[in-house]
């Protein structure tokens, strides 16, 4: 049993070492592996300290964004613009930039908080519920009419043979 144990043991670290050198050789002379983490590492290390290096191209080269994309709507960048045409005393520049502004926001979507879809979602149910009840009564009504058309039927039937047989 120690036989099988030990030689198990040893044929588990020969193949460990196989595969240990079989991955170095990978990284011969001729091979460049891509560290991009370390490569952007050893870049920060000549930076002196409290400078923002993530912001300078020579270290952030190929890590993040490579431009800066904005969520804000169009009508937002129109703010911007009237707000800076206002600063720089341009007020016909600011109107008209505000005068953009509307115009996009009409073509914008609203957003609609939790609570407003709620309300609106109640009274849509609510119109939703009253148009069942009065179909429900409309069915019934015309129910009720034929019903009441058929014993009118049924009675003027009965009359009429009586009228016969009399």
């Amino acid at each position: 049993m120690a036989a099988n144990r030990q030689k198990s043991i040893a044929n588990f670290n020969t193949k460990k070492r196989e595969l240990r050198e079989n991955n170095i050789s990978n990284f011969g002379a001729g091979a460049n592996p891509k560290t991009p983490g370390l490569d952007r590492q050893d870049a920060m290390q000549g930076v002196s300290f409290g400078s923002n290096t993530a912001l300078e191209g020579s270290v952030a080269t190929g890590v993040g964004q490579d431009t800066k994309r904005t969520v804000s709507p169009d009508s937002g960048k129109f703010g911007q613009e009237a707000r800076g045409a206002a600063r720089e005393g341009d007020l016909g520049g600011a109107a008209e930039a505000r005068a953009k502004q509307e115009e996009a926001r009409r073509n914008e979507p609203n957003i609609v908080s939790q609570e407003q879809r709620r309300r609106r979602d109640k009274i849509q149910r609510q119109a939703d519920k009253r148009k069942r009840q009065d179909e429900k009564a409309k069915k019934l009504d015309r129910k009720a009419a034929m019903a009441g058309a058929k014993k009118r039927i049924r009675e003027a039937k009965k009359r009429e043979g009586a009228d016969k047989k009399d």
